[in-house]
């Protein structure tokens, strides 16, 4: 039997889920215990952050590994939007689309050191850290602070 449980840390507590191999396991925010209504019929998003995995195989003090996981699905869907309101075309775009594209790169390249960080490095603070510039960047790039 697996035992999987996740340190939510951007929540403060911890959830334990119990499957056995071979198992199909589908996490959800209702499994997180981020979500207590209409679970089964409508899922909330996960939200972005950091989440430490542990799991264990039996014998659980013997055979266990522990992972941290920077998750970044809605900052990198707001980086696609972004893209796909670029006016790009097959030829050298406007000095405006490419300092936008360029914003976009950096924006890129700061969620990528943010994971980085928190699963290679295990540095979660300067992960979260990059993770939180990059917000601002996309932020700024959407005008949502101008």
């Amino acid at each position: 039997m697996f035992n999987f449980k996740c340190n939510c840390s951007r929540f403060g507590y911890s959830i334990q889920l119990n499957f056995t191999p071979g198992d199909n396991v589908v996490i959800t925010a209702c499994n997180l215990q981020l979500q207590t209504e209409n679970c089964g019929s409508s899922y909330l998003a996960i939200p972005d952050g950091v989440y430490v995995i542990k799991y264990s195989v039996s014998p659980n003090d013997v055979v266990y590994v522990e992972y941290n996981h920077l998750r970044i699905s809605k900052a990198l869907n707001r980086y696609r939007k972004a893209l796909c309101d670029l006016d790009l075309s097959d030829c050298e775009p406007s000095k405006k689309v490419k300092d936008k594209l360029n914003q976009l790169n950096t924006i890129k390249s700061y969620l990528d050191a943010a994971v980085a960080k928190v699963e290679t490095c295990h540095e979660i603070q300067k992960g979260m850290s990059l993770y939180n510039y990059a917000i601002k960047l996309l932020n700024k790039l959407e005008c949502k602070n101008c």
